[in-house]
């Protein structure tokens, strides 16, 4: 009987999904937030100066406390922005809100043919950076212009496609997903490994819905095998700038959580060091303005990164990323926990609608395991803007896919309509 309902569920496209013990968007927010603050309080308490991080060792207790109180005022409002329509629910209808069973898309020939492009896209936009000689160097001034940002965008939007293909019902959906990969790991020929983290973490996410990946299993082998992960990435990085003749210590081979944790706790070490730098009720215009402005298309405003307000305090973090939470409190002040709970909101709102729509389980797949760590390593435009992206290329696909059914008069991806919560 069990087989049967499990067979109809695929028909529907409907993805079986066990009993989990807590939301994915919610465990891997909780995940990014571990792997940026738990490397700065180790660094601190334990005293480690290598690559630079020795200057975190001098800071006053108060700023560390500090830093550790806006995280956990982070993640509380985010869990309570995933939890209130269960607990209005729970309160007013006394009942939950059942199984979660998100909807997997069908991967048809307008599909096949926006990936094939993407992919063509990317694999151009990488060429196209060789004259800025990103390949054999790093340096964050030449992370910037139009190619970059191309660049850039061309490798958010493969990630996206990757999302959308793992998580399709296409039969090679695991195989296409691993030559993907390997396609987006370019990437780390100039030194850019969120996006091989963010694979990794859509691998975890995949297994996770399949009851597979207990949270025991979670909490005892995610921080090492993450470890692990940087290691790869980074000695990527190591073969390019030629440092394998160094003499190699344990300090060394906690590197990379230096360079990628670390680092980037810098602008909110300095903001909330500073309390001067921003106001108590925060500065919404300046977020609104900021967020209209970074998400218009360069070619309409050229000259966009004066007019905007956050790069003012660039020097807060000199190697490079930007706390998101630093960015919230430069935008908000206090009131920063409101923006967290809306996106708790946000996500617990993609998590339920997902059972209505495939687009939006893809949706919320991305949100998951790539917004929620660009939003601790890269403030909150650049993120805001990806989500933004990719709103707007699964409409996109929505439209071409629209269209292909009707020249056909034979739809290729039709989704049942069902309306339960």
């Amino acid at each position: 009987m069990a087989f049967e309902e499990g067979g109809e569920r695929a028909k529907k496209g409907l993805l079986s999904v066990p009993a989990l013990p807590i939301q994915p968007h919610l465990l891997f927010f909780l995940i990014y937030n571990a792997i940026y603050l738990t490397p700065l309080l180790l660094v601190y308490f334990l005293g480690f100066s290598e690559g630079g991080s020795e200057d975190l060792i001098g800071l006053k207790g108060i700023i560390i406390a500090r830093v550790a109180a806006v995280y956990g005022m982070g993640i509380l409002a985010f869990f309570a922005g995933t939890r209130t329509y269960a607990f209005l629910r729970w309160s007013i209808l006394g009942t939950s809100n059942g199984a979660w069973q998100p909807r997997q898309p069908e991967i048809g020939i307008s599909e096949k043919s926006v990936i094939f492009f993407v992919t063509l896209l990317f694999v151009g936009s990488k060429i196209a950076l060789i004259p800025l000689g990103v390949y054999h160097t790093y340096t964050i001034e030449m992370m910037t212009g139009g190619a970059w940002s191309f660049s850039a965008f061309c490798s958010e939007t493969l990630v996206l496609i990757q999302v959308l293909v793992l998580f399709s019902r296409l039969s090679r959906r695991l195989s296409i997903f691993l030559g993907l990969c390997i396609v987006n790991g370019i990437n780390l020929l100039h030194g850019s490994r969120v996006f091989f983290i963010i694979n990794a973490m859509t691998v975890l996410f995949f297994f996770y819905i399949q009851g597979k990946v207990k949270m025991k299993r979670v909490i005892l082998f995610g921080p090492p095998a993450f470890f692990l992960v940087l290691c790869a990435t980074y000695a990527v990085y190591l073969s390019r700038m030629s440092a394998f003749g160094m003499e190699l210590s344990a300090g060394q081979l906690a590197s990379p959580l230096v360079y990628e944790s670390v680092f980037s706790q810098y602008s909110i070490i300095g903001t909330v060091s500073h309390t001067d730098l921003w106001l108590a009720t925060g500065r919404v215009g300046e977020f609104l303005k900021d967020v209209a402005l970074f998400s218009t298309p360069r070619i309409l405003i050229p000259d966009k990164e004066s007019m905007l307000f956050i790069p003012r305090f660039d020097y807060l973090s000199p190697k490079g990323a930007f706390n998101g939470y630093a960015a919230a409190l430069l935008y908000f002040g206090f009131l920063f926990p409101i923006f967290y709970y809306t996106l708790g909101l946000f996500g617990d709102w993609l998590y339920r609608s997902s059972r209505r729509s495939s687009w939006h389980f893809i949706l919320y797949v991305y949100f998951s395991v790539d917004f929620c760590l660009h939003i601790m390593r890269d403030g909150l435009l650049i993120p805001i803007k990806m989500l933004t992206n990719a709103v707007q290329i699964l409409v996109l696909l929505y439209l071409a896919n629209w269209f292909s059914s009707f020249l056909s008069s034979k739809p290729i991806f039709v989704e049942p309509q069902q309306f339960d919560v």
